[in-house]
Order: C-alpha cells, then sequence, then structure tokens
C-alpha cells in the first residue's frame, strides 16, 4: 500500500505517456486533468493484487477517458471518469433482481478502481476518480497497481480481459456537466449513458456511436468492465506494477537527459520483467495522421548518426510496428511496445497526437527521440491477443507473421 501524492501523480502520468506506446492520449492534457480534477493536498492510496486477496467479494472498476484525440484537446474533462463510476454504481445497485450476477453488488460501490491500459490520459483519469471519490467513503477507494494491457491499446479487444471472457457489459459514459466542453468542481448534473453489448468490438463502436452524440460532445468518461476481486485474480490477472512502473519511469525523466535517460528507461522495464533496449536515435521528419474517431499514421525519424537509413513507425492512435527503410520486415510489432523517450525537458513525455499537433503548428521542428523496443507483458503473449493485433497490423498495411522482438546485437 502507498499514498501517492498530486506532484507524484504527475510524474507516474509521464511515465505512463512513455510505456503507452506512442499513444494513451496527450501528456499535456493529462496533466491539465490531474491539475484541474485533483484537489490540492489530495492523496490516492495504491494497492497491489496481493492486497485485494482477502476481499475477494470487494468489487471494482476499469476507469478511463474515451474520445477522439483532437477532441481530447479542447476539453479536459477532468470530472467525467468518475460521473461515469457513480452511473454505473446507480445502474447495478437496482440491477439485483433482474441480473443474478449484480445479486450482491453493494451498497457502498466499488472498493477499488484500476486504469484499463497504461497511458497518459487513462492514468490520470482513474487517478482523479480515486481522489474525488474516495474521501466520502469509508476505507477510500483505492486504485489497483495494475491494468489490462501493460501498453496502451488501439481496441478494447486487445486487453487481457477481453482475452479471458469478462463480461465488458454494462459500460456506462458520462459528460463532465449537462453541456460539453463545460466543467466546475461543484457540478452535480451530467449526461450518461449505459450500453449492454458483450462484444467488445460492437460495444466499442456504441461507446464511440453514444459519445460522438451532441450531448457528449465527442468525449467522455468511461467506465467498463465490473467485477469482483476474485474474478480479477482468478480469471484474469491484470499486467502487476504498471502504476508503479510509470512512476519509477517518470521519477527518472525528471532526474536525467539525452541518451542516459533512454537507457535507464529501458532499465527500469527490463527490471519489471521486459526486455527493453533503445533501438533508435534520430530527429523527426514527418508526421502523418488522419485524423477521425481513430488516427491513422505515421512518424518518420532520421538518424542521428548522418546515415540515409529512415526509421518509420505505423500508428493506430498507438504505435503497432516499426519498419527500417534498409530492412525488409519489421523491427517491432505489437503487442510488443514502440516507446518514445524525449532528450530534453521540452516536452517531457510526448504520444503521436502531441506529436501531431506540434508538427501542424512548426512543420520544421526536429524534435530529438529515443525509441525503445519493449517485450509485452507476459499476460498480452497470448494467442488471443497475438492474432488481435495482427488484425490491427494488416490493417495498416503488414500482413506478415508475429515475431516477438527480444533484445539482440541485431536490433540496433
Amino acid at each position: 500500500m502507498f499514498a501517492m501524492r498530486k506532484k507524484e501523480m504527475k510524474t507516474a502520468v509521464a511515465g505512463a505517456c512513455v510505456l503507452a506506446s506512442g499513444g494513451g492520449g496527450s501528456y499535456q492534457v493529462a496533466c491539465d486533468i490531474v491539475e484541474q480534477g485533483i484537489p490540492y493536498g489530495a492523496r490516492v492510496t495504491l494497492v497491489g493484487l496481493d492486497e485485494l486477496s482477502n476481499q475477494s467479494a470487494g468489487w471494482l472498476v476499469a476507469s478511463a477517458n474515451m474520445g477522439a484525440p483532437d477532441a481530447l484537446f479542447k476539453t479536459a474533462n477532468p470530472h467525467a471518469p468518475a460521473h461515469a463510476i457513480q452511473a454505473m454504481e446507480a445502474t447495478l445497485q437496482g440491477m439485483g433482481a433482474a441480473n443474478p450476477r449484480f445479486a450482491h453488488f453493494p451498497e457502498r460501490g466499488f472498493s477499488w478502481v484500476l486504469p484499463i491500459e497504461v497511458g497518459a490520459i487513462n492514468t490520470a483519469s482513474p487517478l482523479t476518480v480515486a481522489a474525488q471519490l474516495g474521501p466520502s467513503r469509508a476505507g477510500g477507494l483505492p486504485i489497483i497497481d495494475a491494468d489490462a494491457a501493460g501498453r496502451s491499446i488501439p481496441t478494447l479487444s486487445l486487453t487481457v480481459f477481453a482475452a479471458n471472457g469478462i463480461v465488458i457489459s454494462p459500460a456506462v459514459v458520462a459528460s463532465e456537466g449537462l453541456h460539453p466542453g463545460a466543467w466546475h468542481c461543484a457540478a452535480k448534473r451530467y449526461n450518461s449513458g449505459v450500453i449492454w453489448v458483450d462484444d467488445e468490438m460492437a460495444a466499442e463502436d456504441a461507446i464511440i456511436g453514444l459519445v460522438n452524440t451532441a450531448a457528449f460532445g465527442g468525449i467522455a468518461g468511461l467506465a467498463i468492465y465490473p467485477m469482483t476481486a476474485f474474478e480479477l485474480l482468478e480469471r484474469t490477472p491484470p499486467v502487476a506494477g504498471t502504476l508503479c512502473l510509470a512512476l519509477e519511469i517518470g521519477q527518472v525523466l525528471e532526474s536525467y537527459r539525452g541518451v542516459e535517460r533512454a537507457e535507464r528507461v529501458a532499465s527500469c522495464i527490463r527490471q519489471a520483467g521486459r526486455a527493453s533496449e533503445v533501438i533508435w536515435h534520430g530527429r523527426v521528419r514527418e508526421v502523418v495522421q488522419a485524423e477521425g474517431g481513430v488516427d491513422v499514421g505515421r512518424i518518420v525519424l532520421e538518424d542521428a548518426t548522418g546515415s540515409d537509413v529512415l526509421f518509420t513507425i505505423y500508428n493506430e492512435n498507438e504505435n503497432v510496428y516499426a519498419m527500417r527503410s534498409d530492412r525488409d520486415t519489421p523491427c517491432v510489432l505489437g503487442p510488443d511496445s514502440i516507446c518514445y523517450v524525449t532528450a530534453g525537458d521540452d516536452p517531457l513525455a510526448i504520444d503521436n497526437s502531441d506529436l501531431n499537433r506540434l508538427y501542424e503548428k512548426a512543420p520544421d521542428t526536429r524534435l530529438e527521440l529515443f525509441v525503445l523496443a519493449a517485450q509485452a507483458a507476459s499476460e498480452m503473449r497470448t494467442p488471443v491477443i497475438i492474432d488481435n493485433f495482427a488484425a490491427v497490423n494488416r490493417s495498416l498495411g503488414y500482413g506478415g507473421a508475429y515475431r516477438p522482438w527480444s533484445s539482440t546485437p541485431s536490433a540496433s
């Protein structure tokens, strides 16, 4: 058990941005969410999976912010994720007689919240939930030091929850207030919607469709995968320790610069049990993004040594695979991660949506980046998840078989 203060939450958000494989939402927006959504002096309790084992009847829920990357820049929506959890609790508390699955859902509501993925915004969002709702509950509302992917993911079908057959519904979305784009701390009224669709792909389509209506304005808080601690531990163990790892990486970002920063981040990931290595050092030459409900594009980096070799990263919000111009096959393929580490303080961390905005405003920028490969967490290296990532790879132009990334002399 560990109490995280607001400053540490901002540090963890930076580290989560690195782990996110280029996605997970803007680091700048995530900082706004923490700043606006977490009261001064607030503390959030972080608990490990081992601390849930003697409370297996308690309930937990995954939290996120949902919306197109361009919509997320328009408003931080710092209270919408908490509204989604409150709306889900109200829904489940009245469901006992109609649905046996929720017959024993407690009157106190959820005992824990956890991130659906590792990413700047979707780490900041459950932190705000815990900070906003915890003080009014006996025992608070701790955040679980784990998530459902160990990185950010293009679709909900790529989570360990989906792979292990955990029911996604009900999925609940909620707005910041009655009018999209407006917020204040005393807001009590908001729009919400409940979606009862058990298939992840269909549920995600329904969620996106609802969020894009006028009532939500393209962005909403999201609560999904309500389950007991027993279900989490026995049916679908998540990727453990990711928030503490994000905090550790964030502390490295704040303390080091240049190649030493990148090498120390890779070392943090290795110490967490996943192979990792710096595989590229260069400057961004080109950013191509087609914005919409999902951003699809590529990032092209020059070689810092001055060679003619280019390094191209293909993404669907998140980085999915990476190619060198002097090779015929990808260097890294999802579910393994392709992570950015910036060389200096401005910016401290960056995702693809941040990169896109930066290069729209200043096309001549040549941001210096180190690119890390990070092996997928063991929970993500399953046939179901690998096959689902292969479908995303194909949609972006690569139809070859998955080759697990490993640290080898030829990888760099």
